[in-house]
């Protein structure tokens, strides 16, 4: 009789806890995704306009330069303007491609030239070199090598421009 109550017993106490079903086994949920408050994101898109100071090829001078990037995720393409007041004044437009490797932006460069002196006007080309460093996401600073091939004369002018640049 007692080992029939025990039995009884342990049936009713198995029964009991299994009375919701065999329970699934717990899985740990996946993590959640970092939160957007940690993502560094950086875009170059965007207007720009910056004072620059140049020497090279026996002169030296300041200027103003002003442009557009489009961030294209890896890449970038600009167009930009800038002046310089050397021993005459040199204005150029140039197209810019890049490569975005977040707050840094090396580029290359291609464009026109004019240069005056007096009244002695020059065309030509521009090409060159740059890298630009962001300080924050509106101000940033680089540097600029480049050489401008005037056709007229066949003289190149070598210039290292060092920039500041606010963005918009």
């Amino acid at each position: 009789m007692k080992i029939l109550a025990c039995s009884l017993a342990l049936t009713l106490v198995a029964g009991v806890a299994t009375a919701g079903g065999l329970a699934a086994p717990v899985i740990a949920p996946e993590p959640a995704p970092p939160s957007q408050a940690y993502v560094m994101v950086n875009d170059w898109s965007g207007t720009y306009l910056g004072l620059h100071y140049g020497r090279g090829s026996d002169m030296s001078g300041r200027g103003l330069h002003a442009g557009y990037i489009w961030d294209r995720g890896a890449y970038t393409l600009g167009a930009e303007v800038d002046y310089t007041d050397l021993d005459g004044d040199m204005l150029r437009l140039r197209s810019r491609a890049g490569y975005d490797l977040g707050r840094v932006l090396p580029y290359a460069s291609l464009g026109l030239a004019r240069f005056s002196t007096g009244g002695d006007t020059q065309t030509g080309y521009s090409y060159g070199l740059g890298v630009v460093f962001k300080l924050t996401d509106a101000i940033s600073i680089g540097a600029d090598l480049s050489r401008t091939s005037l056709a007229d004369t066949n003289d190149d002018i070598d210039l290292l421009q060092i920039r500041t640049s606010y963005r918009f």
